[in-house]
């Protein structure tokens, strides 16, 4: 009867789509952590971005990445010291000393300044593939150096009123920021190339 096969159909369409939505979800679960991995532990060769699909910017652009990253890491970590650990304002204010904005403004200056330098002599901007393991490694080893070159700094800058735990929510912040930013320039960059037709010639040091 026609209504019969009406209703097989319908039911059939209706098993289907609910595999399709469990497909999407299980493929959903797969690739999310993946997604999340590789913005917390980021590539800085265009060897990555070819195999895992996207474009990374030139090595200026990188730096230019990696000092938005560090900078922007280095103001959340002072605002939830503040906010969270310390319990006072922000910027924060020291009996008998005053604003500390003004020692913070150079620490972000030396930071800004050192850390794409860390991250070179680390190994991060030579153009080759990179295992999982080598990025994990180096990416602990390269927060651990840019904590001790907050440290040393603290030491140059104001070692009396320079508060130690900065340097850990700075340093613990830096893989936020940095996936952060990541994700923003890439959204930036597939909004900014348009339809196949709109997309300019290939810029090979971009």
């Amino acid at each position: 009867m026609p209504e019969t096969k009406t209703l097989r159909s319908g039911l059939r369409f209706a098993a289907l789509g609910v595999i399709y939505a469990i497909g999407l979800v299980l493929s959903a679960l797969f690739v999310i952590p993946i997604f999340v991995a590789e913005q917390l532990l980021p590539s800085r060769t265009q060897h990555h971005g070819e195999r895992y699909g996207y474009t990374l910017p030139g090595r200026i652009g990188m730096i230019a990445l990696d000092v938005a990253s560090v900078v922007s890491a280095y103001w959340l970590g002072d605002y939830l010291r503040c906010r969270l650990y310390q319990h006072t304002s922000w910027p924060e204010i020291v009996p008998d000393f005053g604003p500390t904005l003004r020692i913070h403004i150079q620490m972000v200056v030396l930071v800004a300044l050192l850390w794409p330098v860390i991250l070179y002599l680390m190994g991060w901007y030579a153009e080759r593939w990179r295992s999982w393991g080598w990025r994990v490694r180096n990416t602990v080893a390269s927060m651990a150096v840019l904590g001790m070159t907050i440290a040393a700094g603290s030491l140059l800058i104001h070692r009396g009123i320079y508060p130690r735990a900065q340097i850990g929510f700075a340093v613990a912040a830096l893989p936020l920021t940095t996936a952060a930013i990541r994700v923003m320039a890439n959204l930036l960059v597939r909004l900014g190339r348009g339809s196949p037709s709109e997309r300019p010639p290939v810029d090979e040091t971009w």
